[in-house]
């Protein structure tokens, strides 16, 4: 490819390893999470229409949290999970995808997932997790990305990167 572009392709392939560096820097800052409620936005339901919902740094929700207790050591938590929350109330269904900060409780705290029912007929469903984007219904966007990335290295080691 080098051979055919000149010293273009060297300059196309150094600035294509520094982009696929400096997104994976990026994408470490803070996690990532899904944001939206099911009941003003029905993609955000099950089934996730990931593509038309909004993907948020968490850490740009932090001032937002100043209701929250502090940590142990009297510093303020940081966002640090994915939540998605499935709430049925009689017979409506609300799917919650969001940040969060908290822990789960000390009782349920190797759990990713659990269930909680309530009075008035209501039923709560909570999944906490770590990864960026890991509070959508699947998974495929993120891993196919990764694959992609990866089968990519190759091309641009032999284009004389």
């Amino acid at each position: 490819m080098a051979r055919l572009l000149g010293d273009a392709g060297g300059t196309v392939s150094l600035a294509l390893a520094t982009a696929i560096v400096l997104s994976s820097i990026a994408s470490c800052s803070g996690i990532k999470c899904y944001k939206c409620n099911s009941h003003y936005d029905k993609r955000c339901g099950d089934t996730f229409n990931n593509y038309t919902t909004e993907l948020i740094n968490c850490e740009q929700e932090d001032h937002r949290m100043n209701h929250l207790p502090l940590q142990e050591d009297g510093t303020p938590y940081k966002a640090n999970i994915c939540r998605k929350t499935v709430q049925i109330i009689a017979e409506e269904t609300r799917v919650i995808r969001s940040c969060g900060w908290l822990p789960n409780p000390e009782n349920m705290k190797d759990r990713d997932c659990f269930t909680r029912t309530g009075t008035h007929q209501v039923m709560v469903y909570h999944c906490v997790c770590t990864g960026d984007a890991c509070n959508a219904a699947s998974q495929t966007k993120t891993v196919l990305s990764v694959l992609f990335a990866l089968a990519s290295l190759p091309l641009l080691f032999r284009s004389g990167l």
